[in-house]
């Protein structure tokens, strides 16, 4: 082989060898750094799911508490009406109440619903359930309020010489209805740790890695969609949401009835 063909081959290799070099260290780097995100993603995500667990649990907590207790203010409530309206004596006034439940706000982690969950259900999830606690908190002082307006009025009824029968029939009216509404407000407590159960239930499923549980619900890979429309009924519209329920739904009655049973066994030994 002639010298000259040599040293070209040569002098080839020497630049092939140049420029690969450089070349293979960007793309080790490159895939370092795609690992270490991965890993950094998937650590994140992992200490996400914790957090909410555990938000979840100290909240349905707080709602079992306040829904216990508003039960035994309407109890007392319902002492007092019938107090009143026992009362016979015709030149008589009637001013007994009762204190409103010594409620706390229920615990609301307000940075759930920023943290990453790649679930579109579970992120759902938590954003009613984040809406939901915010406005039991607000409704609790509202209710609280109202309470001591409708005594402040008996009050006044009182003061002003009102006829004795239409001070006890407005007094006891009033406080019957504030009692039926707060029976609707528990109601409204119920749902709340419903979604709650609905919540745990699911991250119970990622925790625990059940891929294809997950993928089976919510995953689009390798499934057949008439149109884009149809593909986002099936993973990003409220349908979606309906339709993993129903697939829930004998899990969180089961978890359900196990946490009412908590409650109630923790309640009863108060």
């Amino acid at each position: 082989m002639p010298v000259a063909i040599v040293n070209f081959m040569f002098k080839w290799q020497e630049l092939v060898g140049a420029a690969l070099g450089p070349f293979l260290a960007i793309m080790l780097a490159g895939i370092g750094y795609w690992i270490k995100s991965w890993i950094g993603s998937r650590a994140e995500l992992r200490e996400h799911l914790r957090q909410c667990e555990i938000s979840t649990s100290r909240s349905i907590n707080d709602l079992y508490d306040a829904r216990e207790e508003l039960k035994g203010f309407v109890e007392r409530l319902n002492t007092v009406i019938a107090s009143i309206r026992g009362t016979t004596n015709p030149s008589a006034y009637c001013l007994q109440d009762t204190n409103f439940a010594p409620l706390t706000d229920v615990f609301r982690d307000a940075s759930l619903p920023a943290g990453k969950i790649r679930s579109y259900y579970l992120h759902n999830k938590i954003l009613f359930l984040d809406a939901g606690l915010k406005n039991i908190n607000s409704s609790i002082e509202k209710l609280r309020l109202e309470y001591d307006n409708l005594r402040k009025k008996n009050e006044l009824m009182v003061t002003l010489k009102a006829p004795p029968l239409e001070q006890r029939e407005t007094y006891a009216a009033n406080l019957e209805s504030f009692a039926s509404l707060i029976g609707k407000f528990t109601q409204y407590v119920d749902s709340g740790i419903r979604t709650i159960v609905q919540t745990k239930v699911y991250l119970s499923k990622q925790r625990q890695n059940k891929r294809w549980f997950i993928w089976k619900h919510e995953g689009r890979s390798f499934k057949f969609y008439l149109s884009r429309k149809s593909m986002d009924k099936f993973h990003r519209h409220l349908d979606a949401i309906d339709r993993i329920d129903e697939v829930l739904k004998t899990e969180v009655n089961a978890l359900l009835k196990e946490t009412e049973r908590r409650a109630e066994e923790k309640y009863r030994n108060a």
